[in-house]
Order: structure tokens, then C-alpha cells, then sequence
């Protein structure tokens, strides 16, 4: 049984995704994931782990864990993330692990996201540590920036880099370049209770990629999503139960190849009376 993970990890992991670290993506969280990945133009309390620019309407401390399982359960993903609102702008931290014993890595990340004139600017930096059974334990930093825009009342323009500084693992023989991916997207709101999201992403090393995501509210505590991701030809479903001071996010994708995989997560928030709300924020 060793021996067939082994090879599972070999074929799937290290040898197409060899240069995209798993915790290096551009989306995680339920919330993200149930929306397709379609998230560069999109305020939630997820982006702590996405676009760091998307937490500057999260006016008070926030605290958000999220687990994934993929593919039989062989693969997991586990993370948390808390976002500080300070006077000039939002601090985040967050913490990602992905693996098992064979091969694992882990991504720990700083951010600091703030408004200025309208426009939402996040900066990103992390460290990425990447560790195979009889290859050894490689570290390297990475940096990203996110930007968003309203172009009017119910459209948004947005923008990931990730890894702009085109980072990489460096062994004893060469250097292996870590994926750079540049992300543009919008987010419509036609109505109060919908939300389309368009991305168009392209990576260094793959061709470019469409995703699509679609949000409607049911109930003022209960949302669907729906999202497709072009070039991997994943379909995904989300739903957001909102109770309280807590949200609690699943989402399901489906992989063509690969099966089912599932994620949870929770997001709590600790009101503060002396932070005055944001007045853009819906």
C-alpha cells in the first residue's frame, strides 16, 4: 500500500504540479472553492488566504479554519487564518498544510491589505516549505499583491499576482522556479442576492484558464454557489450557513479523473462596538 501512494504522489503530485506547490494555489476555503476559484474580484473573509485584497471589508477580528480532502482521501489540506483590523488598513496571518509522511508542505504567510481612494491593495508574503521522503526539506519565500476596484455600483474589477517574484526550490544540482500565476477577474452583482464571478488566469507554465462562479442568497442566512474551473475541468458546489457570529462554508468539486473532494470551514467573528463599519461595505 506504501508503495502505490508513493507512485500516486509521484505521477500526480510531483511530476505535473512539481513547479505549483499545493499550498501555493491561488484559492483555498470552502467559500472560494464553491465559488470555482473565481474569487480575484471578490470581498470575503476567505481572502486571507487568496487576495489578500479582498479582507479590507472585514471590520472586525476574524478567525477562519478550513480542512479539504481530495481524492479518496489521500490527499488533505488543512488551514487557519486570522484577520486584525488596525487603523490604517487589515493585518492577516495564516498557516497551510498539505500531505502526509511521504511528502507534505507546509506555507506560513503574513499579510497587510488597506483602501486607498476606492481602490484595495493587498501585499502577501510567505514561507513555503516543501518536504519528500528521500529528497529532503527545501524552503523558499514568496510574495504576492492583489488589487480591487468598483468600476460602478454593482461591478468590480480585480487582480492577483502570485509569486511575482517567480521564486523557486533550490537543490543541490538546480533550481526548480516555483508557478507564477497572474489572475484578472469582475464580480457582478445584477441584484442584492446574486453574484456572478468571471477569472481569466494564467500560470508560467500552463496555458490560460477561465473560471466561473455564481453566488445567490436563499435566505439571509443561507447561500448557494456554484463554479466551474476551465482547465481543470473541476465543477464545484458550495453552500454558507450563517449563524450568529459564525459561518459555516462546505463545497464539493469534481474532478473528471480524480473524484470527489470536500471542504469545511468555519469563520468566526468578534464584533467590536468601536470599530465604525466600513460604509462600502455591503
Amino acid at each position: 500500500m506504501k508503495v502505490i501512494r508513493v507512485l500516486i504522489y509521484w505521477h500526480i503530485l510531483l511530476l505535473p504540479f512539481c513547479l505549483k506547490a499545493q499550498v501555493n494555489g491561488s484559492y483555498f476555503g470552502a467559500e472560494a472553492t464553491g465559488l470555482g476559484g473565481a474569487t480575484s474580484a471578490f470581498y470575503s473573509n476567505s481572502s486571507v488566504f487568496n487576495n489578500t485584497a479582498g479582507i479590507t471589508k472585514t471590520n472586525c477580528l476574524t478567525t477562519i479554519s478550513s480542512f479539504q480532502t481530495k481524492y479518496a482521501g489521500q490527499f488533505n489540506t488543512c488551514g487557519i487564518g486570522v484577520i486584525f483590523p488596525i487603523q490604517q488598513g487589515k493585518l492577516a496571518f495564516s498557516a497551510l498544510r498539505f500531505g502526509d509522511k511521504l511528502y507534505n508542505e507546509h506555507k506560513i504567510s503574513a499579510a497587510y491589505a488597506f483602501d486607498l481612494d476606492g481602490i484595495s491593495l493587498g501585499f502577501k508574503t510567505s514561507l513555503l516549505q516543501i518536504n519528500a521522503t528521500g529528497y529532503g526539506s527545501y524552503f523558499t519565500p514568496t510574495f504576492d499583491f492583489s488589487i480591487i476596484t468598483q468600476l460602478s455600483e454593482n461591478l468590480w474589477l480585480g487582480g492577483t499576482a502570485n509569486n511575482f517574484t517567480q521564486s523557486g526550490i533550490r537543490t543541490a544540482e538546480r533550481e526548480e522556479k516555483l508557478a507564477s500565476e497572474l489572475t484578472l477577474g469582475i464580480s457582478y452583482q445584477p441584484i442584492s442576492k446574486v453574484i456572478l464571478n468571471v477569472d481569466a488566469v494564467k500560470s508560467v507554465e500552463f496555458p490560460l484558464s477561465v473560471r466561473v462562479g455564481f453566488q445567490y442568497e436563499l435566505t439571509k442566512n443561507f447561500i448557494v454557489r456554484t463554479g466551474i474551473t476551465g482547465l481543470e475541468q473541476n465543477y464545484h458546489f458550495g453552500t454558507s450557513l450563517k449563524l450568529k457570529k459564525i459561518i459555516c462554508d462546505y463545497a464539493l468539486s469534481s474532478h473528471p479523473f480524480l473524484g470527489l473532494s470536500h471542504q469545511l470551514s468555519f469563520c468566526l467573528a468578534f464584533p467590536n462596538k468601536h470599530i465604525k463599519p466600513d460604509k462600502n461595505e455591503d
